[in-house]
């Protein structure tokens, strides 16, 4: 794996912005607005889970912890190897497609969709027809949406 070591930085939670993916240095999260009030903080879905894969887990974030995001003026952009198929189930992190790609995150019992642009969703009868890609990766782009580094920054494979 090989990326710019200008395309990281450092920063507190406090700061992302919503549909900023980020990282604690050991799972890959989005960061979310669940009430849907800029002046709330920020929430979270953890988009991977290495310790055990059970799907997206959604919820507040430690304001104060260091994390790692995409500095500008890199972006990132989700890929996709597969065309979408129907919607099967929400386990794992299929990315739904809509209106807007989005994506299920699970806290207790209740799935709650978020846009990948960080938005909540407050209707799942859309995504009920909808299709999903199934396997997808992030990458490092440029603004203009060129993958940079010869891998993504991670892999999702919703079974």
């Amino acid at each position: 794996m090989s990326f710019p070591v200008d395309a990281f930085q450092t920063c507190a939670a406090a700061s992302l912005s919503k549909g900023e993916f980020f990282t604690d240095g050991q799972e890959w999260y989005l960061a979310v607005d669940y009430v849907g009030k800029s002046d709330q903080k920020i929430s979270a879905i953890q988009v991977t889970n290495t310790a055990s894969p059970a799907g997206p887990i959604w919820g507040d974030i430690d304001q104060r912890l260091k994390v790692m995001r995409i500095a500008k003026p890199y972006v990132t952009a989700i890929h996709s190897d597969k065309f979408p198929a129907a919607l099967r189930s929400f386990t794992g992190m299929p990315i739904i497609v809509g209106l807007e790609p989005t994506i299920v995150g699970k806290f207790g019992h209740d799935e709650i969709v978020f846009t990948v642009s960080g938005d909540r969703r407050p209707d799942r009868a859309e995504m009920m027809r909808a299709s999903q890609f199934s396997d997808w990766a992030l990458w490092i782009a440029k603004e203009d949406g060129s993958k940079v580094g010869g891998e993504p920054l991670f892999r999702v494979a919703a079974v």
